[in-house]
């Protein structure tokens, strides 16, 4: 199930990481057009991008180079006014995952202005003569940004929008509108500048403002992309610590299956109960000699006295003994000998346990060492 489940986990990962290109932007547009003063170049994407411009003054020309930007079905002809008396021609071609635009100009040592207008996202070059060039005023709505950092939150100033329905409808919103951009330049537009094409919007949109649908669906697939990593990742964790569970229990059942059984604990003697055991034992140990053969020699006696086993007779007491190891000390062995006292018969007694006890101790000693 591990490698199954991983598995399907990763074409899923793998599916997103293909359609991950679509996070590009898309070019729109590329757009240029002589405002009296200066020239401009706008390049209009459907999402947000990052720029970078880098000037060539050996062949009069400007390398601007946009990303991320999704591949072009077709490369196109940027059209330039006969009357630009700047810009001599603008090309661009496709990487993998930027656009090079690349703006050769009719003269040397003009000056530029990049920057980024948001809503919709353009990369905006104003192309100025160097004697000529002003620094725009203050009150500006217009977010510049050089470099490669994206204009900010904000939506642009309705007053300055002019889209192409009311200009039909109203000649009088198109003449407001060129009044308003003519007092922000402080230059007169000709008339054949078309105003819905150089609108000048503020940052982007606060809260509030509804969400582009192309942005939305680019925002839908990145979520969904992050959900299938998390899924991933959460997946592998659970079915690794499933996994180490599993074997760390099969590790457990072998080893309690291969330890040795224990039997039961014999149940402990006392005091009492173990004198009359060693009692009940030289008991038998007389009767076995009363049955041996009579004898007067000292050393027939003493192999008799062999016969009787005695070490097995004290073995047959190393459970209780065992059981009652932590009770029975030396010194306390040494009173049950003397508690003992006087047997029937001294040789059974002397065997047993010794005239005073030792060798019965000492028997102990080596089946407790044992």
């Amino acid at each position: 199930m591990f490698p199954r489940a991983r598995k399907f986990v990763a074409a899923a990962l793998l599916l997103m990481l293909g359609a991950a290109s679509t996070f590009a932007s898309e070019l729109v547009d590329i757009r240029t057009g002589f405002h009296r003063t200066y020239s401009r170049v706008v390049l209009q994407f459907d999402s947000r991008v990052r720029f970078r411009i880098i000037p060539d003054e050996t062949t009069s020309s400007l390398l601007l180079e946009v990303q991320p930007v999704a591949p072009l079905a077709v490369l196109r002809e940027v059209p330039i006014e006969e009357i630009d008396p700047y810009l001599h021609k603008v090309t661009y071609a496709q990487t993998s995952r930027s656009l090079k635009a690349t703006i050769l100009l009719k003269r040397r040592h003009l000056r530029y202005d990049a920057y980024t207008l948001n809503w919709p996202f353009r990369v905006v070059v104003d192309i100025y003569p160097s004697r000529q060039r002003e620094a725009p005023p203050d009150n500006l709505a217009v977010a510049r940004t050089i470099a490669t950092e994206p204009a900010e939150n904000a939506m642009p100033d309705s007053s300055l929008l002019v889209s192409p329905a009311d200009r039909d409808t109203s000649s009088a919103t198109t003449s407001a509108a060129s009044d308003t951009l003519r007092h922000l330049y402080g230059v007169d537009l000709a008339d054949k500048v078309d105003l819905t094409r150089f609108m000048v919007p503020g940052e982007d949109a606060g809260p509030g403002t509804p969400t582009r649908p192309r942005e939305a669906a680019a925002d839908q697939r990145k979520l969904l992309f992050l959900t299938l990593v998390a899924v991933f990742v959460l997946v592998d964790v659970v079915l690794l610590v499933s996994f180490v569970v599993k074997r760390s229990g099969r590790t457990r059942l072998a080893a309690v299956s291969t330890q040795p059984g224990t039997s039961p604990k014999p149940a402990a003697l006392s005091g009492r109960e173990f004198i009359d055991a060693l009692r009940q034992t030289l008991a038998d140990a007389e009767e076995r000699k009363d049955r041996a053969p009579v004898t007067s020699n000292a050393a027939e006696l003493a192999s008799v006295a062999s016969a009787i086993k005695i070490d097995q007779m004290i073995a047959s007491l190393s459970k209780a003994v065992r059981s009652k190891k932590p009770e029975f000390t030396l010194p306390a062995l040494e009173d049950v000998v003397r508690e003992l006292g006087e047997s029937p018969d001294g040789l059974s007694k002397e065997l047993l346990i010794g005239r005073d006890g030792q060798a019965f101790l000492e028997n102990i000693r080596r089946l407790n060492v044992n």
